[in-house]
Formats: C-alpha cells, structure tokens, sequence
C-alpha cells in the first residue's frame, strides 16, 4: 500500500477514483430501485423480472453500437452525448414516478440501462 501514497497525491487520480465511486453507487442505487419501483407499481414481480430482461438486452446492443461508433468517428461527440444523459435520466426518472405511469418509468429504466452500460 505504501506505492498508492504518492499516486493519492495526484489530483487527477483522486478525481478519477471519486468519478468512478460516486458513478458506481448511481449505478447500484438504479439497478436497485429501478425494478423495485416497477414491481410495486404493477404488482406484478414478473413485469420487474421482465424490466431486467429488456433492459440488460437493449444495454448490450446499445454498448456494441456505441463502441461502433467510438470505432467510426472517435470517442469525442458519443461521450458528450452520454455525458449530457447522465443528468437528464434521474429527472425523467422522477417525472415518471411522479406521474405514477409505469410505461414511462420501464421506458427511462431501459434508457437509463443503454445509457449507462453504453
């Protein structure tokens, strides 16, 4: 451990490991609530278990087309855009709770699954 002491010390690594920390507890707290919030509002476990399904299928297709098109024009405008989702998705999950609609709320479930698995 004594080699790690001089890499904290590098601002850009404590910003790098704080990134990934707070992006890893978003992601575990969605992945969490996310089915949850589902299954509550349809009663129905099965409609939960059915959310897991689409949602990890579409994240994979969205993950390969993405690294396509990182291969094709560059990584630059793709993360913008997947950098610009990353604020919008928590609202649009919050509007969909509060409307009380569970179409709306699979919906952004699944956009927000793409989003971050891309």
């Amino acid at each position: 451990l004594a080699g790690d002491k001089p890499l904290l010390r590098i601002s850009r690594v404590r910003q790098l490991g704080v990134m990934r920390f707070l992006s890893t507890c978003a992601w575990g707290t969605a992945t969490f609530l996310w089915p949850i919030l589902i299954a509550r509002m349809s009663g129905d476990a099965a409609t939960a278990a059915l959310f897991g399904t689409v949602s990890l299928a579409l994240a994979v297709t969205a993950q390969l087309a993405t690294g396509r098109l990182i291969d094709a024009i560059g990584p630059g405008k793709p993360t913008l855009v997947l950098a610009c989702l990353a604020p919008i998705m928590p609202v649009l999950s919050a509007l969909a709770i509060a409307s009380d609609s569970l179409t709306a709320l699979f919906v952004v479930g699944v956009m927000g699954t793409s989003a971050a698995w891309s």
